[in-house]
């Protein structure tokens, strides 16, 4: 691999005395085996730090035989991308240079067409396998690349002129760790990133949630999350997760809330999951749509705040206590099985409207109850009239569509509003 040379023109000189370099950071990432992931750099600086190219160099562990290394670890796919949408330089770039030695060692280099851009954002992302890759760690290197060949230090990452435009360089790590559980063992409330408040069921060193884990939430303490997170599974059985306004929580597979354990999501989080069952007696609060979230309430509580929209199948009953309670629910279907019981809580018409193509109620006792709530009662109104009552919806002797059920309670409950005015004209003699 030749070192990559861009030729720009600066004016020579230092820094100000005094101003802190931008951060150029590879950050650590975790890994199931036989996977493939993005890896991000990122370059955070004052509002005033600018950049006019960038030399980004990276490397994964000692490199392979390139650089006098084994050939074992994660590899990267392609070169990075210094110049996509998304990165600082997107709009502002003579196009990319790249280079690789061998699927451990890349680079990618670009500078403006003029002038400079902001230095924060997106510096450049490359896809990572671990496909042949075993359990281990392996260093995200961005300086000390081909040090075999380039003695005695290596390539750095730098910001096109290190002198003139100096930037702190941070590498970072690669876990390729098997799926296992960790639960938070504390003894007392604290933050979902906290290495040290969990504890690991193999010997791996502890760590918080991320994409290897099953987390666990099983004692009267709570969580809270601000940032990002992620874990493959989370289970809270005891105790709460608070999730903050601008926080993130990615989970893989399921959010299970059961039990004693209560989730809170705040408006303006984050929230994504292939599954999220709320169930024997487990509570959720959550003021975010979640769209494209299969959700499940048995025998638990679901407060969907911000009503449920978009994409994502959507069941309520099959144990006592299964309740949903939103505004509006405009997904293509809603099942109500035994014992489960949807309440929409809004009946002011539009935003609060709600949609759905297919609507089942099991044999049983499921029960869809619409109407706003009322001071004195949980439920009264239908269509808005606080003198008609709360319309529940009889069970059918099987799986049914009730769509016509439901225009039939409306209809008659207008019929009756009609009838009232009828009696009342023969009264006063009109």
């Amino acid at each position: 691999m030749k070192r990559a040379l861009l030729v720009i023109v600066v004016a020579l000189g230092c820094p100000p005395a005094g101003r802190a370099a931008p951060v150029i950071e590879a950050h650590n990432y975790y890994l199931l085996p036989g996977q493939s992931a993005a890896v991000t750099v990122t370059i955070a600086g004052a509002p005033t730090d600018s950049a006019e190219g960038v030399n980004l160099y990276m490397q994964i562990g000692s490199g392979g035989p390139p650089n006098g290394g084994p050939d074992v670890g994660p590899v990267f796919v392609g070169v990075p991308d210094v110049i996509g949408p998304g990165t600082i330089f997107h709009g502002n770039n003579l196009g990319a240079m790249t280079d690789t030695a061998g699927p451990r060692i890349v680079y990618a280099g670009t500078i403006t067409v003029s002038g400079t851009v902001p230095a924060n954002g997106t510096l450049g992302r490359i896809t990572v396998s671990t496909t042949a890759a075993d359990v281990g760690s392996w260093a995200l290197k961005l300086t000390g690349v081909l040090d075999t060949v380039f003695t005695p230090d290596g390539l750095d990452t730098d910001l096109a002129d290190p002198i003139a435009n100096p930037a702190t360089v941070i590498n970072g790590w690669l876990h390729v760790w098997n799926l296992h559980q960790i639960v938070w063992s504390k003894g007392e409330s604290g933050v979902w990133q906290d290495d040290y408040a969990w504890s690991n069921t193999v010997p791996l060193p502890a760590h918080a949630p991320n994409v290897t884990t099953d987390a666990v939430i099983n004692t009267p303490h709570a969580v809270s999350l601000s940032g990002g997170g992620r874990t493959n599974s989370l289970t809270i059985a005891d105790g709460s997760l608070t999730m903050g306004g601008s926080s993130r929580l990615d989970v893989t597979q399921t959010l299970a809330v059961e039990e004693t354990g209560r989730l809170v999501v705040a408006s303006g989080a984050a929230l994504s999951a292939a599954l999220l069952a709320v169930r024997d007696g487990g509570e959720a609060e959550v003021s975010v749509s979640l769209s494209g979230v299969d959700i499940e309430v048995v025998g638990g509580t679901l407060h969907a705040l911000a009503g449920l929209q978009g994409g994502g199948s959507l069941s309520v009953g099959g144990a006592a206590g299964s309740l949903l309670e939103t505004p509006h629910i405009r997904r293509n279907a809603l099942t109500i099985g035994t014992d489960g019981r949807v309440r929409i809580t809004s009946n002011t018409g539009g935003g609060s409207t709600s949609v759905i193509n297919l609507l089942q109620i099991a044999r049983g006792d499921g029960s869809f109850v619409w109407g706003a709530p009322a001071s004195g009662a949980p439920f009264s109104g239908v269509e808005g009239d606080p003198s008609a009552a709360v319309a529940t919806v009889p069970e059918p002797a099987a799986w049914l569509a009730v769509l016509p059920a439901l225009a039939a309670a409306a209809f008659a409950a207008r019929r009756g509003r009609g009838q009232r005015r009828v009696a009342a004209n023969q009264r006063s003699g009109r």
